[in-house]
């Protein structure tokens, strides 16, 4: 009986952090972000479905192109890699937005427009953006 009560505990618990997070981005100004900022260079922050298809996590990524109305990223992560080839790092700059040091992952995904969330920057420094072959995650 105890254990049924934690379980409903836990769900309710779980809707009301959804609930929260759903204001939280109304709150943002989460509107569609024009398309003309949306070039290839753009530091956006921008929600990234998690691999195992369930979740996803709003983080800062970079615009390598587009298709139609979907974007291609790197993301960026602030944890150091154990295995940094083909990593990048950047210091936190006004120009790029970045808020730490960072690393952008080397690989790529595809999202809907609709998931990014706001511009806050742009590189400031040249690197090759293009991957021969980006995973659809979304």
């Amino acid at each position: 009986m105890q254990f049924t009560d934690r379980r409903r505990t836990k769900r309710i618990g779980h809707s009301h952090h959804r609930e929260a997070e759903r204001r939280a981005r109304d709150l943002r100004g989460t509107g569609r972000v024009s398309s003309r900022l949306l070039a290839p260079g753009a530091v956006v922050l921008v929600t990234i479905p998690f691999r195992e298809g369930v979740g996803s996590k709003d983080r800062p990524a970079v615009v390598v192109g587009r298709d139609g109305d979907r974007i291609v990223v790197r993301a960026f992560t602030t944890k150091r890699p154990r295995h940094p080839a083909g990593y990048v790092q950047f210091e936190a700059t006004k120009r790029n937005g970045l808020t730490r040091r960072s690393w952008l992952r080397p690989d790529t995904c595809v999202v809907a427009a609709e998931a990014v969330l706001a511009r806050r920057g742009e590189l400031d420094v040249e690197i090759d953006l293009t991957e021969p072959e980006a995973p659809v995650l979304v």
